[in-house]
């Protein structure tokens, strides 16, 4: 049933509509709080965005704890650490 809302946020990314993106993401992780896609794009929308990092960190380590360390989620857990001016966390 989530898998909607997560198809639905990136649509509403594509189109530049964050906030509304963001919102379904929310939603998609109320639903599942393990939804992979979901941690990822949110973590990912809020590091572009530089807003709310520390939970951006907290989505991203949680999707890779979940499905290990694809390079999707380490691009994504770089670009939070990048936004949270972590280089050395950004590196690997």
């Amino acid at each position: 049933p989530q898998q909607w809302l997560v198809d639905l946020a990136g649509l509403e990314e594509l189109q530049g509509n964050y906030d509304a993106a963001e919102k379904n993401y929310r939603a998609a992780l109320h639903q599942a709080s393990d939804h992979v896609v979901a941690l990822n794009n949110l973590a990912f929308l809020l590091a572009l965005q530089n807003r709310d990092l520390t939970s951006a960190a907290e989505f991203i380590d949680k999707a890779v704890a979940l499905a290990g360390p694809t390079p999707a989620l380490l691009d994504t857990r770089a670009r939070v650490a990048l936004a949270q001016e972590r280089l050395d966390s950004a590196r690997g």
